[in-house]
C-alpha cells in the first residue's frame, strides 16, 4: 500500500504468474478458444457445437456434443456438463485438424 496502486497491481500479476497449472488443465481451458481462433482464421466462421444427446439421471447426466467446422462434423465430446463436453469436443477437433 505504501508504494501505490501500480506497484500493488504489478505485485499481484507477478504473483499470479507463478501459480502453475497442469498441462492438461491448460489444454482443456484453451481448446474452445484455440479452435475458434483457428476456424475464424481459416474458414472465417466459428465452430458450431450441437448437443447430440444426454443420458443418465438428473444427478448424473452425461452430455454428448458434436463439433461442426465449415458444415463438417469433426468430433464428438463428452462430459458431465455441456461446457465440459464442448471442451472435450474442441480438443478432439483440434487433433483432427492438426492431423489433416
Amino acid at each position: 500500500m505504501d508504494r501505490g496502486w501500480d506497484a500493488a497491481y504489478a505485485f499481484v500479476l507477478r504473483s499470479l504468474e507463478k501459480i502453475p497449472l497442469s498441462r492438461g488443465l491448460q489444454k482443456a481451458m484453451d481448446s474452445k478458444s484455440r479452435l475458434q481462433e483457428h476456424t475464424q482464421k481459416i474458414y472465417k466462421k466459428p465452430p458450431l457445437y450441437r448437443l447430440v444427446k444426454t443420458k443418465g439421471p438428473d444427478h448424473a447426466k452425461e452430455f454428448e456434443v458434436e463439433v461442426l467446422v465449415d458444415g463438417k462434423s469433426l468430433a464428438r465430446g463428452r462430459g458431465k456438463t455441456k461446457k465440459e463436453a464442448e471442451q472435450d469436443g474442441a480438443t478432439l477437433a483440434l487433433g483432427v485438424l492438426q492431423d489433416s
